[in-house]
């Protein structure tokens, strides 16, 4: 199985609700990192999984979704919490959603976003495509 791979980084706040967190239940920033990996089997003529470059910008796309916004005020995230595990999720699906632009012929089966909150933690979600 072939993998590609993509990396951003961006700065989000939040707060986690429904518990006391400790100093995590108070707004606060995160310094996230994003990675966003694709597989395969089947390249095109060119040897390439998918053009990275079409993949980087719609990770870019979608990391002006979250970038220095609230995770709190997001969208759809009334009364739920921020989680790194629900943020993954939020990625996921809106690169998902734009498969046409990025894999029109459909050779990628399986996606996998992962978000590092800091140095030592992370969650990820992955989807078969």
């Amino acid at each position: 199985m072939n993998a590609i791979g993509v990396l951003r980084a961006f700065r989000a706040s939040h707060h986690l609700i429904g518990a006391d967190f400790g100093p995590e239940g108070v707004p606060h920033f995160h310094d996230y990192r994003v990675e966003w990996t694709l597989s395969g089997r089947q390249l095109d003529s060119f040897g390439f999984l998918v053009d990275l470059r079409t993949v980087e910008a719609v990770l870019d796309d979608a990391v002006r979704t979250v970038s220095e916004k609230c995770l709190n005020e997001l969208p759809g995230w009334e009364g739920l919490n921020p989680s790194v595990e629900r943020l993954s999720m939020f990625v996921s699906a809106f690169l998902v959603s734009r498969r046409e632009s990025w894999d029109p012929l459909h050779r990628t089966r399986g996606s996998v976003v992962k978000i590092w909150e800091h140095d030592q933690a992370w969650a990820s979600w992955e989807e078969s495509l």
